[in-house]
């Protein structure tokens, strides 16, 4: 058994189904300590390969300090909503001050990786949104799994950081009174937002091609940030594969806003949902286009990327969409 104080046990039985998951961190584990502008994907998985566990250079001494971690099994990311089965739990450590030398020193948020590219993406992306910036989960390190063949992402969890899907959402951009107005602006201001922070990483060389509504977060304070960055890919603007990374962004984006069902692959809100196909035309350059233009255009003036940075982002969103257009897009995306 896994102890989870005050919690049901996890049974060795669940673990082996992958209904938890344990990581191994403790005194005995070797690791390595990784620095977050480390860009050295070859590195870190000949460190993981060899049985060592990563450890992000600001929580070493969280590391140093553990003894052991305890899973909370009533507390499993739903399926539908994670493939990774994302778990919760805490880890226990040294604690002088206790009469017992051991307590409770950190949350965390668990996500299991069957292979190393997973989860050394994962962890990578997190520090290229914080590079820039962006709100985002806070990276332990990569360490080993007690329960199953692989590796586990922990991350310190956030309380204040709730996944924009799991905000009141009004399909069909439909108002019926008052309040329905007021969220329907609330939905609309938040689109726009995201079309914005994308332009900003964007112009920074990064790329979040699962871009869909889950994927955002936003904190008690109202500032949007990014989460599950499996798929986050960091490139040079100019690389050739830039627009279309945008455009997935973007077409998962869309997606989302569109359907309004959820299966492994999109979760939908459909705010989009119904509109015919002008309408929706209409309120993708509203929401989307238009804030993401006005964004890069804002950057340039401030000199913060040049002329041909801009144009190689606008130009290749601008022609995906006009050159699809006629043939119905973005309601094809989900027809």
């Amino acid at each position: 058994m896994i102890r989870a104080s005050g919690l049901t046990e996890v049974s060795r039985e669940q673990l082996d189904l992958g209904q938890a998951h344990d990581f191994k961190i403790h005194s005995a584990i070797p690791y390595e300590v990784v620095a977050t502008d480390v860009q050295d994907t070859e590195r870190m998985t000949n460190v993981l390969q060899s049985g060592k566990a990563i450890v992000s250079e600001p929580h070493l001494e969280v590391v140093r300090q553990a003894m052991r971690a305890e899973i909370f099994p009533d507390k499993i990311v739903e399926e539908d909503r994670s493939a990774h089965r994302v778990a919760f739990g805490r880890v226990i450590g040294r604690r002088p001050q206790k009469r017992s030398g051991q307590g409770h020193i950190m949350t965390v948020a668990i996500k299991p990786f069957g292979d190393t590219d997973g989860a050394i993406s994962e962890i990578k992306g997190y520090w290229a949104l914080q590079d820039v910036g962006v709100e985002t989960y806070d990276p332990v390190g990569i360490f080993p799994l007690s329960s199953m063949a692989g590796f586990a992402v922990v991350t310190q969890k956030r309380n204040d950081f709730q996944s924009l899907d799991r905000d009141e959402w009004v399909v069909g951009r439909q108002v019926y009174d008052e309040e329905s107005e007021d969220t329907v602006q609330r939905n609309a201001r938040t689109i726009k937002e995201i079309a914005e922070i994308t332009a900003w990483i964007n112009a920074n060389g990064i790329f979040h091609p699962d871009g869909q509504i889950k994927n955002y977060a936003v904190t008690d304070y109202g500032q949007l940030g990014i989460i599950d960055t499996e798929n986050l890919t960091v490139l040079p603007l100019g690389h050739p594969d830039t627009v279309g990374l945008v455009v997935d962004n973007i077409e998962k984006l869309m997606k989302s806003l569109i359907d309004t069902s959820s299966d492994d692959k999109i979760f939908g809100v459909g705010f989009f949902a119904g509109l015919s196909e002008g309408r929706l035309q209409e309120s993708f350059e509203e929401l989307v286009l238009n804030p993401y233009i006005d964004k890069l255009m804002s950057l340039y003036e401030d000199g913060q990327i040049d002329a041909s940075q801009a144009e190689l982002l606008i130009d290749g969103l601008t022609s995906h969409y006009m050159i699809n257009k006629t043939s119905g897009w973005p309601k094809v995306l989900v027809a």
